[in-house]
């Protein structure tokens, strides 16, 4: 038999009924004791917690003004009677509330937070903000100072509004949709869209876009809007909002780019961030976009963040946009510019920097990955895509994070990529990989490394996976790391064949440098290797994070995770998956556990078949992290592979 319910809570849910039905006086529920406003607030529906808010809020803020008036005498006879009601509670209270007065409003306030936190969790379980898409930049000022993203109302009723804007999208799309973007009928529960909200019932529909974007646009801050949503109804649903951020998706057509620019024109005073992606517009319509973006009289321009992904900006255009350079001439504010993916080619890529050193913005990531980039010039001294024909690019003085990814980039370029190096001062984050760099290349490229990670701003994080490498020039990469001042947190040399070779530079160079993340996937290390690893480790490691999956370790694997466990204090993560881990060798790894007592977090077994199923497996039970298994096993046979030891 189930436990007897409380008088307590059985008058809180029926005074919560009362408010979801709407059939409630104010004046009575301003009256309630303090300490029951948190349970009443947590049995609301979205809907009634938006009207009981904004109505019991503006009610009590009008009573402390009329309290403060002597000439009001009645109000504040009234303030005194809730005053002794309140005392009479007072062995249950305990002082938690004040109860009158602009302190107690804060602790309404309070309350009102924890339940909008409450409802976000509750339907999405995910937590955090529901647009996913936010870069993390996005909540930072160009100091990179985090802002603190606290109001649970907006972000709930943001993402709400964003859930029903892909739903109408997706009706939209559909090839016998009719009819206009407002009057969509949606499929969102009745408890998530308001009630009265002050609108008589017969003029409007809680389940239309038009009703929700009416509601709860004045939340929204970032939206992403598929193409068929650039349109000028669009602008006109939201003509309430006040968005920082905008992502578009797939504009082709001119209807699509005049929809757009409405949308941007009408929140220029308040877009910090713009994002294209799958978009394929010509020069005239790029034009047309950048000159939305600047306010009337204002010759310059508030965005701090933009990105153009997958796109056809440059492609088939003879001359580069000239509104887009105007654009990029006058962003002061220009904090980082990502074009990946988008045809950038050599003679764009030359203006784009040009007019980015003449702008003398405070650019600190750039990422033009996967454009196909031409290297150096003939004369080998620059590299186009990130120095200026006038010379050394202003911004790069600033640059914080390069991406490099995917460009083609090989031996002979190593000598621009050095120049580059140089004239970074402020980086701290490069990332060349998937390039033919080679042993040679990185040869040259020592130096520079050396001096970046001994600059008072030190290059800290660094990806070079599948580069060519072998461990002759692993060694030499390594090496410089092992003898600098130590300042590299993370280093990444994926999918570079080092083999067994390579154990003895990667000790020394965990022994010497305060590495929190090392990625060595699929460098050929093997069972001996790893071995040989384990012996190699120093006795006191800095490590948060290792993937070494992918190595063919087998029994090896346990050797090195055992004693990375016990030599590893802050170790939170390690991923070993696909190592042909056989089932004897849990016993070591269960022993290292259980004597480290660390904070380990996540130890990551899938991908070998040797532990598909394993009886040996349920010992580890005893080891989990906020209710969830440390250790993860493969959840299904896998298909046996036969072990083949060459590379």
């Amino acid at each position: 038999m189930g436990e007897r319910p409380s008088l307590l809570s059985l008058c809180t849910n029926a005074l919560a009924s009362t408010i979801i039905g709407g059939k409630y006086e104010l004046h009575h529920i301003s009256e309630l004791p303090s300490d029951l406003y948190d349970d009443l607030l947590l049995c609301l529906t979205p809907s009634a917690l938006q009207e009981l808010q904004d109505e019991l809020v503006s009610y009590l803020r009008l009573r402390n003004c009329c309290a403060r008036d002597p000439l009001t005498s009645n109000t504040n006879e009234n303030v005194r009677k809730r005053a002794r009601f309140d005392e009479s509670f007072g062995h249950r209270s305990e002082g938690k509330f004040p109860l009158t007065g602009d302190d107690f409003l804060i602790q309404l306030d309070n309350s009102f937070s924890m339940a909008w936190k409450a409802l976000l969790k509750a339907r999405w379980p995910q937590g955090g903000k529901q647009v996913q898409w936010i870069d993390s930049m996005l909540m930072q000022d160009s100091k990179g100072n985090s802002e603190d993203a606290s109001n649970w109302q907006q972000m709930y009723w943001e993402a709400h509004l964003q859930h029903c804007l892909d739903e109408a999208a997706a009706q939209a799309l559909l090839p016998n949709f009719q009819g206009c973007i407002g009057d969509i009928t949606l499929l969102v529960p009745m408890e998530h869209t308001g009630s009265k909200m002050g609108i008589p019932s017969t003029s409007y529909d809680r389940s239309k876009l038009s009703y929700n974007c009416q509601q709860y646009g004045r939340y929204a801050r970032f939206v992403k809007l598929q193409n068929v949503l650039c349109v000028e109804e669009t602008c006109n649903l939201l003509r309430d909002s006040r968005l920082q951020g905008i992502v578009f998706r797939g504009i082709k057509s001119r209807n699509h780019v005049d929809g757009a620019r409405k949308l941007l024109n009408q929140n220029v005073t308040t877009l910090l961030s713009l994002e294209f992606i799958h978009c394929k517009l010509s020069a005239s319509a790029l034009n047309d976009i950048s000159y939305s973006l600047y306010d009337k009289g204002n010759p310059m321009h508030g965005i701090q963040h933009l990105s153009i992904k997958s796109s056809s900006f440059f492609m088939g255009n003879t001359t580069f946009p000239f509104g887009f350079l105007s654009f990029l001439l006058s962003g002061r504010s220009l904090y980082s510019l990502n074009i990946c993916d988008s045809g950038l080619e050599f003679k764009f890529a030359q203006t784009l920097l040009d007019m980015i050193h003449d702008s003398k913005s405070s650019l600190s990531a750039h990422e033009p990955s996967v454009n196909k980039i031409p290297g150096c010039s003939a004369n080998g001294r620059l590299l186009p895509c990130f120095l200026s024909s006038s010379g050394v690019d202003y911004s790069l003085k600033e640059l914080r994070v390069l991406n490099l990814r995917g460009n083609n980039l090989g031996t002979e370029h190593a000598e621009c990529l050095k120049y580059l190096l140089i004239h970074t001062p402020q980086l701290q984050s490069l990332d060349i990989s998937e390039n033919p760099i080679g042993d040679d290349g990185i040869g040259i490229l020592v130096p520079s490394f050396k001096e970046a990670s001994e600059r008072p701003c030190p290059l800290v994080d660094i990806k070079v996976d599948n580069c060519d490498l072998s461990s002759v020039g692993a060694t030499q990469f390594l090496d410089i790391f092992s003898t600098s001042c130590g300042h590299l947190t993370a280093l990444s040399i994926a999918y570079n064949y080092l083999g067994s070779r390579a154990v003895i530079p990667l000790g020394n160079f965990l022994e010497a440098s305060c590495i929190r993340r090392l990625d060595i996937e699929a460098i050929g290390l093997d069972c001996s290797g790893l071995t040989d690893f384990a012996k190699a480790l120093p006795s006191n490691l800095e490590l948060a994070h290792i993937n070494l999956s992918k190595n063919r370790g087998g029994i090896g694997t346990s050797t090195f995770v055992s004693q990375l466990i016990l030599r590893s204090p802050d170790l939170l993560s390690v991923d070993a998956s696909y190592n042909f881990v056989p089932q004897e060798s849990l016993p070591l790894i269960h022993a290292a556990l259980r004597q480290s007592k660390g904070k380990l977090k996540r130890l990551d077994l899938t991908g070998n078949p040797g532990l598909c199923q394993s009886k040996i497996a349920s010992m580890f039970d005893e080891f989990q992290n906020m209710g969830e298994p440390v250790v993860l096993f493969p959840s299904s046979p896998i298909p046996r592979v036969s072990y083949d030891d060459d590379p």
